[in-house]
């Protein structure tokens, strides 16, 4: 059974307690710009999470892989499909080490808060559903790494992901799980201003555990572009 831990307070999903593991952004802040004019992004992934972000919402978690080192690095990206908002930022593992000891079957797979102090909070509350993507990926920021775990805009997980894609104007998009006999027609976002992505893919992920590629097709005027692969890393394997 999967264990799922409280939520910080104020800047998280909610009130709570706090959690016995979360991630946290190095120094404490994060690295965030509001502009009042669309930036458009450069790069295809915009987001991979679970469930919309519900109004009011600001925090969210991340569905850890108990397998990953504790000592792991990861950036963490949050943007808003209007292009005004951005954030990219390096976050840490962070344990309390006055939380209860648990064995590692109890803990291998969870929810671990990612604390989010913006300074930018009325913006990103006014934001929901697709307005808003956020992504986890393994490494520093710099490495642009596409080895990514899953964000949820709740604290319970799903057997659906979603990824947000900037299409660069591609015809079709589709998406396909490694292993898997299904690719999906992946479906432009019902969102009014779309600068930043505009293409949703909507993935099962059945029993899948442990590490999972994840190959993104889009076709230009009915030309491939390049594949776009990624490594999903998910709880258990």
């Amino acid at each position: 059974m999967r264990v799922l831990f409280g939520l910080l307070v104020a800047t998280a999903l909610g009130a709570g307690a706090l959690s016995a593991q979360s991630l946290r952004p190095e120094g404490g802040v994060i690295n965030e710009a509001l502009r009042p004019s669309a930036e458009i992004s450069g790069a295809v992934i915009a987001g991979l999470q679970m469930h919309e972000k519900p109004a009011e919402a600001v925090g969210f978690s991340a569905y850890w892989p108990g397998s990953l080192g504790k000592d792991q690095e990861f950036c963490v990206r949050v943007v808003s499909a209007n292009g005004l908002y951005d954030a990219e930022s390096e976050y840490s593992f962070v344990e309390d080490e006055t939380a209860d000891a648990k064995g590692d079957d109890e803990t291998a797979d969870v929810m671990v808060e990612v604390f989010y102090p913006t300074k930018h909070e009325p913006f990103l509350k006014d934001l929901k559903d697709r307005e808003v993507a956020a992504s986890i990926s393994l490494g520093p920021c710099a490495t642009r790494s596409h080895s990514l775990i899953v964000a949820s805009w709740a604290a319970t997980p799903d057997d659906t992901v979603t990824l947000l894609v900037n299409s660069f104007r591609a015809d079709t998009v589709l998406a396909r799980l490694e292993n898997s006999e299904q690719t999906v027609r992946c479906q432009p976002i019902e969102v009014e201003v779309r600068s930043a992505y505009d293409t949703e893919c909507s993935l099962d992920l059945g029993s899948r555990t442990g590490p999972v590629g994840l190959e993104i097709f889009r076709f230009v005027n009915r030309q491939p572009a390049p594949v776009t692969e990624i490594k999903l890393l998910l709880p258990g394997g």
